[in-house]
C-alpha cells in the first residue's frame, strides 16, 4: 500500500491531534516544536498505527527524524515491552548517529544513546542503558554477536536507499542485521526511495524484507526547493584549476559554504588550490578521522569556519546549520546525489544558493535540468530512467537543439537567465555503474 498525502489548504494541526500524549506534547513545546510540519502530520499517525513495515519518503529538511522519533518515544512512555535497548536505529555513519540521538534526547533526555565500536577508543563506547540504540549496521552486527541481543520492538533504517545500495559499505551488514534479529515493527526512512523495476532499493524492500509494506510518500518529495536559488557555471575541461577558478566567481566571504566533490582526491586538491588564493577550505571526507570530522562539524555549525570541502559522505542526513551556499564541483551525474547535496541547504524553508559547475564537453549540459527548475516540475523528469543526468541530456538531436539557450552574465539562476549552452556532440559513452556503486574515495 502506498499513501501519498496531499497538502492541506490550511496548515493548522497540533501534536495532540496526531495522537501524541500530553507529556510528550509538553516536552515538544518546551524545546520549540510547537506544531508539526506537513511531513510530520503524515508520518507520525502512520507510525503510531500497527503496520508491520513502513517505508517513509519525505523531502530532506522537513523534520523526518523527529517524525519517526516521536512515535518511538511515545511507545517508551506507554511502557516498553522489553528491557533497553527496545529500539534499534541504523544510520550509515557515526556523525549521523550522534545527530539523531541528540535530536531525540533534546525532547526526552536520556532516551537515546549512540553505540560505537567497542574496539575503538571513544567516549561513546560505554555500557548501554538507553531505550533507543543508534548505531551503524556494522557495529550493530558485531554487538549482536557479542551480546546476543537480537530482539527489538522497532528497527529503523535511516538513509535506507543509500545503505540498501551498499552506501558506506554497510549493505551486507544491514542485511545480516535485518535478517538476523527479531522485531515487531520495521521502518525504512529516506528523502529518496527509488522504486523502479530491477535492483532499486524500493524493489529490494518489497522482495526481501516486506512484500506488504505501508508506504508514506509526501507529494513534494520530487519537487525542486524553490527557496534555494540554483545557478550553473560552465568550465572546460573539469580540472582542479578550472573548478577553483569557477568557484571564485560565485564565492562570498562570509557565506557558510559546502563544496561537494566527486572523490576524496579531488577534494584534497581543491583545498590545496584554494589555499593558493588565501581561501580556507576544510577537508570533510572519509579519509578524515571521525573525531576530526565531528570537531569540524561543530565549528562549521557554530560559525567558526565557513567552508567545508566534502565528498558525498556529507550529503546524507548530516545536519549542517544555516548553510548559505552549496557548490557542486562538479555537477552530480545522478538525481539522488543532486537531491541530497541540494538538501544540505534550504532546510525548513531557509533561503540559500546552489551553484553547479559543469563541463559541456564531458556531456554534462544541464539544459533540461534548468528547464525543469524554471518550470517547477518534478526533478526526476530531468534524468533518465536509470536516474543518470548525462544520458538523459544527450539523448536526442532535438534535446541538443533545445540546449542552445541564451544567457546574460556568468553566474545565472534558473529563475532568471541561464548560461549559453552549445549543442552537445555525440561522445563515446561508458556503461553506467550499478545503482549505489559510487565510492566515497
Amino acid at each position: 500500500m502506498v499513501a501519498v498525502y496531499r497538502r492541506a489548504a490550511r496548515h493548522a494541526s497540533t501534536w495532540a491531534a496526531l495522537g501524541i500524549v500530553d507529556d510528550l506534547c509538553r516536552a515538544l513545546a518546551r524545546v520549540g516544536y510547537k506544531a508539526p510540519t506537513e511531513s510530520q502530520e503524515a508520518i507520525v499517525p502512520a507510525l503510531l498505527a500497527s503496520h508491520r513495515t513502513t517505508v517513509v519518503s519525505a523531502r530532506t529538511g522537513t523534520g523526518k527524524t523527529l517524525a519517526v522519533g516521536i512515535p518511538l518515544m511515545q511507545r517508551i512512555l506507554d511502557g516498553p515491552t522489553r528491557l533497553p535497548p527496545s529500539t534499534l536505529v541504523l544510520a550509515p555513519n557515526l556523525l549521523l548517529c550522534e545527530q539523531t540521538a541528540a535530536a531525540l534526547n533534546k525532547v526526552y533526555a536520556g532516551v537515546a544513546q549512540v553505540k560505537a565500536d567497542s574496539r575503538r577508543p571513544s567516549s561513546l563506547a560505554r555500557p548501554f542503558s538507553a531505550h533507543i540504540q543508534v548505531t551503524m549496521p556494522s557495529i550493530a552486527m558485531a554487538s549482536m554477536l557479542e551480546s546476543g541481543a537480537t530482539t527489538f520492538d522497532t528497527v529503523v533504517v535511516d538513509e535506507a536507499d543509500f545503505m540498501i545500495a551498499n552506501g558506506g559499505g554497510q549493505g551486507d551488514c544491514l542485511d545480516k542485521v535485518l535478517t538476523g534479529c527479531k522485531y515487531d515493527r520495521l521502518v525504512f526512512l529516506s528523502a529518496t526511495m527509488p522504486d523502479t523495476p530491477g535492483k532499486s532499493p524500493g524493489q529490494v524492500i518489497r522482495q526481501r524484507y516486506a512484500k506488504q509494506a505501508h508506504w508514506v510518500t509526501m507529494p513534494d518529495v520530487d519537487l525542486v526547493m524553490t527557496h534555494v536559488i540554483k545557478g550553473f557555471l560552465e568550465t572546460n575541461p573539469i580540472t582542479t584549476l578550472s573548478l577553483v577558478s569557477a568557484m571564485q566567481a560565485c564565492l562570498l566571504p562570509e557565506d557558510k559554504t559546502l563544496v561537494f566533490c566527486s572523490s576524496s582526491t579531488m577534494a584534497k586538491s581543491i583545498v590545496t588550490e584554494l589555499a593558493r588564493y588565501n581561501i580556507t577550505g576544510h577537508l570533510f571526507t572519509a579519509d578524515v578521522d571521525v573525531d576530526e570530522r565531528r570537531a569540524l562539524l561543530a565549528k562549521f555549525n557554530n560559525g567558526d569556519i565557513f567552508m567545508l570541502v566534502c565528498t558525498d559522505i556529507a550529503s546524507r542526513g548530516i545536519d549542517f546549520v544555516d548553510v548559505d551556499h552549496v557548490i557542486q564541483a562538479p555537477l552530480a551525474n545522478d538525481i539522488l546525489t543532486f537531491v541530497h547535496r541540494l538538501g544540505r541547504a534550504g532546510r525548513l524553508g531557509r533561503s540559500a544558493r546552489c551553484t553547479s559547475i559543469y563541463s559541456n564537453k564531458e556531456g554534462q549540459s544541464p539544459a533540461h535540468l534548468v528547464e525543469v527548475l524554471t518550470n517547477g516540475g518534478p526533478i526526476s523528469s530531468a534524468f533518465s530512467r536509470n536516474r543518470s543526468l548525462r544520458k538523459k541530456l544527450r539523448a536526442t538531436r532535438l534535446e541538443r537543439e533545445k540546449a542552445k539557450l541564451k544567457m546574460m552574465g556568468t553566474w545565472t539562476t534558473a529563475h532568471n537567465s541561464i548560461a549559453s549552452l552549445e549543442a552537445m556532440e555525440t561522445v563515446p559513452w561508458e556503461p553506467e555503474p550499478e545503482y549505489g556503486s559510487q565510492s566515497d574515495k
